[in-house]
C-alpha cells in the first residue's frame, strides 16, 4: 500500500520546518500541528492494514529529536520492550474452515492490539516476548525484527 497524501505532506512540511532559519520555525507549529493530527490518523489506518509499511513511515529517532513537543504529542510512539503476548485464534462461522487471529501484547498498564507481519505472524502466545515497532493509541505496529 502506497503511503498516503497525509502522511506524505507531513514529511513535507518537516523538510520545510528542517531547512527554515530559526526564527522562522516558530511560524511554522500551527501547520505542523494539524499536519500531524492528519497524519497520525492516516498511519493509525495503516497500521492495521500494512504494518510494514507505517513502521517505514514512522519518523526516525535524529528527527524527531529536533521537533517541537507540540508536533512530538501527535507522532507515533516508538516502542522497544518486552510485553505479554496473546495470539488468538478464533473462527467466525463454525459451517467455513477460515478462522482469524488477533495479537495483543500488554506492557505495564497499556494493552495493545498488534499487526505485524513477515515471521512474526506465527509467533504464539509468550509471557515475555521482545518486541520493538511503533504504537498509536491502543494499537501497535509490531516489526518482523524482536530487537532494533
Amino acid at each position: 500500500m502506497p503511503v498516503g497524501s497525509a502522511i506524505n505532506a507531513f514529511e513535507d512540511w518537516m523538510a520545510r520546518y528542517f531547512n527554515a532559519d530559526p526564527a522562522e520555525r516558530d511560524q511554522l507549529i500551527e501547520e505542523g500541528i494539524a499536519l500531524a493530527q492528519g497524519r497520525r490518523s492516516e498511519l493509525k489506518s495503516l497500521i492495521q492494514l500494512d504494518p510494514e509499511a507505517a513502521l517505514a513511515a514512522a519518523i526516525p529517532y535524529d528527527l524527531r529529536r529536533e521537533l517541537p513537543s507540540a508536533i512530538l504529542e501527535h507522532l507515533e510512539t516508538p516502542v522497544s520492550d518486552y510485553a505479554s503476548y496473546e495470539m488468538l485464534v478464533f473462527c467466525l462461522d463454525p459451517d467455513h474452515s477460515e478462522g482469524g487471529y488477533e495479537r495483543y501484547a500488554a506492557m505495564g498498564e497499556s494493552r495493545y492490539e498488534v499487526f505485524t507481519f513477515g515471521r512474526r505472524l506465527n509467533v504464539t502466545t509468550k509471557e515475555r516476548l521482545s518486541l520493538h515497532g511503533m504504537a498509536i493509541d491502543e494499537l501497535l505496529a509490531m516489526s518482523e525484527d524482536p530487537i532494533r
